[in-house]
């Protein structure tokens, strides 16, 4: 039975995925003034166009949390904001800063 019910959602979730891939694939994202750090691959991008495979592969690929922050202190970057729940924001910018501060050691 449980066997039954993870397969059922796993159904789900691949049909949800392939959604959103196709919305992606569907966007046209544009070219940055500054570079964004995937989290799939760690690195700064600003090329519109590697967007859509960047956005597609994170469904599927792991959040490289540690090296994005490396990399964003490597680019000199000393200040996070993100956008969210006001809770959510104020924690996770304790996270990124204990994160980096372990990062460095």
């Amino acid at each position: 039975m449980v066997a039954a019910r993870w397969a059922a959602r796993q159904a789900k979730d691949f049909a949800e995925a392939d959604r959103l891939r196709d919305a992606i694939g569907s966007a046209d994202p544009r070219d940055s003034d500054v570079p964004v750090v995937s989290n799939v691959d760690a690195k700064p991008h600003h090329l519109g166009a590697d967007w859509t495979s960047l956005l597609s592969a994170q469904l599927s690929s792991p959040v490289r949390w540690r090296q994005s922050l490396l990399t964003l202190e490597a680019e000199g970057v000393t200040d996070f904001a993100e956008l969210g729940a006001l809770l959510l924001t104020s924690r996770t910018a304790s996270v990124l800063r204990a994160t980096l501060a372990s990062c460095r050691s």
